[in-house]
């Protein structure tokens, strides 16, 4: 709990901290497109109605792929079956997890301070959901989550 004053003041009021060095560095960007962008529509035709698709998307768009191709990384999804402070709880847990989905792979992964039970690696939302009815059966709060995965170099296992 923080210590102040009575008039609302803190102890850390002074605190400052230099978080630049944490920031990704991005790489400038051409005016060259890696989002193939020849098939959008700007107008939908006999509504009146326009699509926002303009230069200012089309460059966050190739700002987030240059990101990704940088990183070597890729967005997937995840099953998220157990999340607890209890190390052994979340051992016992992973265990039942190995036999409902044997062919997923499932890992215990430790966030501080928490113990996550993780299981599967998919590509889209919408496959994730048979290995999830198969596991609420037994965990009724397990849900999907988003995950970022790296993309494995040519030769790596």
């Amino acid at each position: 709990m923080l210590s102040g004053s009575s008039t609302g003041g803190s102890s850390y009021s002074g605190y400052s901290e230099d978080l630049s060095v944490h920031r990704k560095e991005l790489i400038p960007l051409e005016r060259t497109t890696l989002v193939d962008t020849s098939s959008y529509v700007t107008e939908i035709p006999d509504s009146g109605y326009y699509m926002p698709v303009n230069d200012s998307v089309d460059y966050v768009l190739d700002s987030i792929a240059r990101i990704r191709l940088a990183d070597n990384t890729f967005t997937g999804y995840s099953i998220l079956v157990f999340n607890s402070l209890n190390r052994t709880e979340a051992l016992k847990v992973l265990g039942r997890v190995y036999r409902i989905l044997p062919d997923e792979e499932s890992k215990l992964v430790y966030k501080q301070p928490f113990f996550r039970v993780m299981t599967g690696k998919f590509d889209h939302e919408i496959h994730a959901y048979g290995s999830l009815k198969k596991v609420k059966e037994q965990f009724p709060s397990a849900i999907i989550v988003p995950q970022n995965y790296k993309i494995k170099e040519s030769g790596e296992d």
